[in-house]
Parts: structure tokens; sequence; C-alpha cells
């Protein structure tokens, strides 16, 4: 049979397959409805073909992405997957006659297809964690060591093992190296942990504090030999240790080719390694794209062991390591504390719900304790090291931690080159706005300090706008703007204006009080790309989450160039509008905590303008409440009652026109229990600051203290006793009468 009637046969019976399919559900259908259930009318005719195989299965999905049919190309992977095979079966499969290089360019192109992306991507997952798992088995691991003394193909053989394994064989390994009793592997061994490189590099290190003189110097000179940068701080704390005159060469000589860094102090390299964990650098991540890393510990009665951790607390985990190794050997470093108290509260921001963290027992304290008794000084880097990289919820966090412990200049004079809570004022997040302000003015500055004057209108705004939702829909066309538009509105957003470009919208974004979501909808790959650097570069949506709308052909690309932005996510065009609504909600969730909730808005409210009042009873001269009179003011007509009566009181203490005819304007239009109270601030106001209403408002308050309800009418005629009125101004409460005009 020909290549081509191969391929037409198995099109035509996989199609005759799909039709029988339909003719029997219509005739279950047709018997069902005849009251005979479907399974008994239809049974399975005698010498029907049994299921397919995994082996043809597979081998079909190679097919039918091979000739373009994706249809039944992704029904072959689903298949294959609802099979629950595990990793190593997989491997078995794939790798069994010549179906390694048909999987392996199958699975690249249906990467590409939309429909075929996830069906794809999860078998390529499953194969590339079963050959993990193969090479990571312990057994297979010490089947290789075996095989360094045999024969040159299989020290090959088992060097290739060794190195794709990586750190899973280092501690059999180094018990190969140091138990002395075969020199000739330990020789190959050697070689072996050098050629891995800097796989090899975290256990070793882990482990050279607790081997003897002999064994240190034989780790310490293959260390040495790689001049991995993440060995040197280990390097040096052994050699500023050790009495032991071999081990003493042994890391001068592995120092020395580490040039100028070789010669700062252990503390200062372990500082230096902390952030590059702390930062997530790639170089000190061992399993890139892995949902596990490793964490290792060293007996000298047990040798290696390696604990798994996630890896998203994972760098967290390493950099308080090393930062704590830094401040046990210089205590007197505070960026170093600092460093260890923001990696602290990462690993809690970060960690999974329900994870229990291997590197964090159950026992230890909050992370909030510590970053709580490091004073302000330390709090104060921590949020710079916040408002750096835009992370939002570690600067809520260290705010929070300023606001409890920290007090007065400490706040607005942190004793840096900078001050990062009067930076916070600028951010590009509503609740770090508020939150910074709120404790500002929670602490009655009597002098004036760079950005006290953004303080109060922060404050004002948070009571009418904490719960709007702004957003920006960047499109390639006015068209695809108005279909992208309508489900960002239907998520809860103001929508800005449409614009090409944030040239094109920079009067609404000015004006937005701030922008909680980005939406870039096809604007093409390389455009896309500027847009993006555009958007990271505005100070106004720095760490503002963005959802980028692509061509499928551009998202793979995009996700590799934006890779480290964790703000960011790139999805295809072509998905539906819940797939677009959930990334929403994941992404804003992630990056600033999600949206502003109605209760979450009524607290900030609340909380403002409890400050507010405080602000102003004190006549606080710093933050001067009575500089936003317009925009409380504008908050009297505010839906909630209590918000109202709260924005009443505050504008009662301040000495203005505007402020008290406000107020009175609130009365008279207010009913019922709200009108008595707001009369009750009405003559509060007037007492503070005298009569400044208008006549028509006196002529109103006459006739309410004329009026039959006794409550209300008491009420304003204590206001107009505070008013301070002439006698001919009351005459008509003592006669009963209007006032007569002549």
């Amino acid at each position: 049979m020909t290549k081509q009637s191969g391929e037409a046969n198995r099109t035509r019976s996989h199609s005759g397959v799909a039709v029988l399919g339909r003719a029997a559900i219509a005739a279950a259908a047709v018997l069902t409805v005849a009251g005979l259930p479907s399974s008994v009318a239809w049974a399975q005719p005698a010498g029907e073909e049994r299921p397919a195989s995994n082996s043809q299965l597979l081998a079909d999905f190679t097919h039918y992405v091979n000739i373009d049919n994706y249809v039944l190309a992704k029904s072959m992977a689903a298949e294959l997957l609802s099979k629950n095979l595990d990793g190593p079966a997989l491997v078995k499969l794939v790798e069994q006659g010549e179906q390694l290089d048909r999987f392996e360019a199958a699975t690249a192109k249906a990467l590409r297809v939309a429909d075929l992306e996830d069906v794809a991507s999860r078998l390529l997952k499953l194969y590339t964690s079963g050959k993990l798992a193969i090479a990571r088995d312990p057994a297979q691991i010490a089947q290789a060591i075996g095989m360094l003394t045999g024969t040159a193909r299989g020290r090959i053989l088992a060097e290739e093992r060794l190195k794709v394994a990586g750190e899973y064989a280092v501690p059999q390994l180094l018990e190969s190296l140091t138990n002395n009793k075969d020199a000739v592997l330990a020789s190959e061994v050697r070689q072996v942990l050098i050629a891995m490189g800097p796989r090899a590099v975290a256990p070793l290190c882990v482990a050279l504090g607790g081997l003897d003189g002999v064994n240190q110097e034989r780790v310490i000179d293959i260390l040495g030999a790689v001049a991995y940068p993440a060995s040197l701080p280990y390097i040096a704390e052994v050699n500023a240790a050790t009495s032991n005159k071999a081990v003493k060469s042994a890391c001068e000589r592995a120092l020395a080719k580490f040039g100028a860094d070789g010669g700062r102090s252990p503390a200062e390299l372990f500082t230096a390694l902390a952030e590059r964990y702390y930062n997530e650098l790639s170089d000190v991540t061992s399993f890139p794209g892995e949902e596990f890393q490793l964490l290792w510990s060293f007996s000298p009665q047990t040798g290696l062991a390696m604990n798994a951790i996630r890896t998203s607390v994972f760098h967290e985990a390493m950099a308080m390591r090393c930062a704590e190794r830094a401040l046990t050997l210089n205590s007197s470093d505070p960026e170093t504390l600092a460093l260890w108290v923001a990696a602290n509260l990462k690993r809690e921001i970060e960690t999974p719900e329900g994870y229990t963290n291997p590197a964090y027992g159950e026992e230890k304290k909050d992370a909030m304790y510590f970053a709580i008794a490091s004073g302000a000084q330390v709090q104060q880097r921590v949020l710079a090291r916040a408002t750096d990289a835009k992370n939002t919820p570690l600067a809520r966090k260290a705010i929070a931690a300023l606001g409890r412990s920290a007090g007065g200049s400490s706040l607005w004079s942190s004793g840096l080159s900078r001050q990062p809570l009067l930076e916070s004022l600028s951010y590009p997040n509503r609740r770090v706005q508020y939150e910074a302000a709120l404790v500002l003015a929670s602490a009655s500055p009597k002098e004036s300090f760079s950005g006290s004057e953004r303080v109060v209108p922060i404050l004002a705004g948070c009571i009418r706008e904490a719960a709007d939702r702004y957003a920006v829909v960047s499109a390639s066309s006015v068209e695809v703007y108005q279909a992208v538009r309508p489900v960002i509105e239907r998520l809860g957003y103001r929508v800005l204006p449409f614009g090409r470009t944030l040239g094109e919208i920079a009067l609404p974004l000015a004006e937005a009080p701030a922008v909680d979501l980005v939406v870039a909808a096809n604007l093409g790959g390389e455009r896309t790309q500027a847009f993006l650097g555009e958007a990271r570069a505005n100070p106004k949506l720095a760490a503002t989450p963005i959802l980028a709308l692509a061509e499928q052909s551009d998202v793979a690309d995009l996700r590799k160039r934006f890779m480290g932005d964790s703000g960011l996510a790139i999805r295809s065009s072509a998905v539906g509008e819940e797939a677009i609504a959930n990334t929403v909600r994941e992404l804003t969730g992630a990056v600033s905590g999600g949206d502003i909730t109605s209760d979450e808005a009524t607290s900030y409210s609340n909380a403002a303008l409890a400050a507010l009042r405080e602000l102003a009873v004190s006549g606080n001269g710093v933050l001067r409440v009575a500089d936003v009179a317009p925009s409380l003011i504008g908050s009297l007509g505010d839906k909630r009652l209590n918000v109202r009566i709260d924005v009443a009181e505050v504008l009662s203490r301040i000495d203005s026109t505007e402020t008290q005819r406000a107020i009175a304007e609130a009365a008279v239009n207010a009913s019922g229990a709200e009108r008595i109270v707001m009369l009750g601030k009405l003559a509060d106001s007037a007492k503070r600051f005298g009569n400044k209403v208008e006549e028509r408002h006196v002529t109103r308050l006459r006739e309410m203290a004329m009026g039959q309800d006794r409550e209300e009418s008491t009420a304003a005629a204590a206001v107009l006793g505070a008013l301070d009125l002439p006698n001919s101004q009351l005459l008509p409460l003592i006669t009963g009468k209007p006032q007569r005009v002549w």
C-alpha cells in the first residue's frame, strides 16, 4: 500500500466512524423517546473495532497534525490524555519505534495552532516531566554512577544521564566522592561534578561546612573549577573560619578565580547572593518553568538531603537563608535586615493557599511581626524595594508596618537619601496612595514636608472614588475598540475614550484618578511590544495590570519577550469573553489585590473621613482640610447616609462661607432624621464661625422652627439661635405668624 493510499484509508476510516457515531446517537434518541433506554436499544455490533491503543492514538495525533486536520488531531490528543498516563509511560510510548522525531515535530507545530495549543502543551509537559522523572530516579542515578568505571562508551552515556539528572544526582555523587573506598570512581565523579557546572553548585555549597578537611579541600577544588558566583560566599566563609592550611590554600586558589569579588567579606557576599535570589534571577533558578525547586540540608551522618519546595516561594526562602547568614556574620547592616524582612513578607504574600512551606515552619511568627519589630528605617527600606519593583502587595505590607510602629518625622524624614512613604503618594495604585495618606495623616505633622500638599486631596478623593474603576483600551481600530469596550465595562470598569497610543488619550488619562486595567487589543506584534514598553514607562501605569490580546502567531514571542513582567498577561485575541474576564480577575488579583470591593471602599471612605475630621478638629496647619472643601461639598450628595453626615461634620469645622451654606442647603433638602442631624451640624458651624448663610436659608429655617414636628422645629430653632439673628427676625417664632413685610 502506498503512503498516499494509507493516509486516504486512515481518513476514510475515521470519517466512517464519525458518521457511524452520529447515526448511533440519532437511533438511540429515537428509541429512548419510544420508551427504551438507549443502552439497550443500541448494542455494539459484533466485530466492531476495539478502542484505539495508546500507541495508535499517538500516531494518529502526529499524523493529523501533519496533514492539518486539527479537529481529529485534537480528538486524538484529548483521548490519549484521558487515559491518565504518567510521564514515564508517555516517554516510553514516544520513544518506541520511530515516534520520537514525529512527536517532537508535531507538538512544535501544534503549539502554534490556537485549537491545538492546550492539548499539545499538556502532552509536551507530560513528556518532559516523564523524561526528568526517569533521569532523576535514584536507581537510575546509582546505575549511571556504577557505569563511570566501565567502558568508554558507558562512561560517556553515564555522564550524559547524570548531567540531565542535575542536582538530583549530587547526593549520590558526593557520597562516592567522599567515602574513600574507590579512588578511581572518586576521580571520575570529580570530573562529572565539574562537567555538571552550575547544576552541582547549590548542594555542594550546603555540604561544604559539614565536611572534614580532606573532603572540604576536594569540594572547594571542584567549586573553584566551576567558578560559579553562587559558590563564592560559601568558599569565603570557609576561608575565614578554617585553620587547616590545605583547606585555606584550596580556598585561596578558588577565590583567585573570582577576581576582585573574591576579596569581599563573607557577609557582603552572602548579602549579594541573597539579592540575586530575592530578584529571582535565572542563574539562581535550578529548574526554570518547573513547579518545584530543591532546598538542601546536610549532616555528616546522613549526607545531603533534598526537600521539594514550590517555586513560588523558593527564591524567598533562599534569600532569607543567605541574608540570615550575612546578619550572623555582620548584624549591623540595616540593608541586609531590610532584605530579610522584604523576602519574608514576599514569602507570606506568595505562599499558595493551604501550602505548608517546608522552609518556614508553622511555629514561626507571621512576617508582619518581624516587619513591625524592625523599626522605621528598615520599614522605609522595604517600602523602597517595593515601590522600585512596583510590587503593590509588598508596598501595602510595608506601609501597614510603618503605620503600626513608626510615627512623627520618621514617616517623612526617613534618614535615607529618599523618602519612600512620600513617594507612595504618587504610586500608580490607589490602595497604596490611600494607605500612605492615612498613615501620614495619623501622624498629625506640625512641619511641612515635600508632598504634604497631596495628602488631604488623596483622602478627599478616597471618599468618592475608591469604588470607581478605570480602564484604558488601546486598539488597532475603532471597530476593535467597540468590540472590546463592552466586555471590559461588563466587568465594572469605566473605559477611557479610544486611542491607538497613550498619547492620543493623554488628557483623559491625566484626569482619571487612577487606571486599574490596561488592555492592548490587536495592535500587531511590533506595535504591541512598543505599547507595552510605553505603558510601563508611564508613571501612572507602571504598576497597572495589563492584558494584551494578540494574534496567535505573536503570542509565544510576546510571552518570551515580557517573561519577567508578572503584571502582564498575553492571550490570543480569539479567546472568548469568559476567558478574558477570568484573566482580568486573576491578573488584578495577583498584581493589585483585586478590584476594590464595596466593603473595602466603605472602609477606606470611613477611615479617610475620620482622618479629615481629626485634622479639622486639631486645626492642622500642614494638612489643611480647607484646601479640599469643594471636593467635600460634592460628597454631601453621596448616596451613603453615613458619608453625608460625616462629611457635614468635617465641613462644620472649616471656617468658610461656602461650607456653611453647603451644610444649610443639605439640611433644607434633607428630611426626617437626617435633616435633624444636618441642622445640628449647621448649628455647630454657626457657633464656631458665626452667621454665613443666605437670607433664603434663614427664611426656610424659620418655617421649620414653626413646623409641627417638635424635634425638627427645636433643631431649627437651635440653628436660628446659633446664627445670632436680630430680634426682628425671631418675632415670628413668638407670634406664630410670618413676618409682615411693609
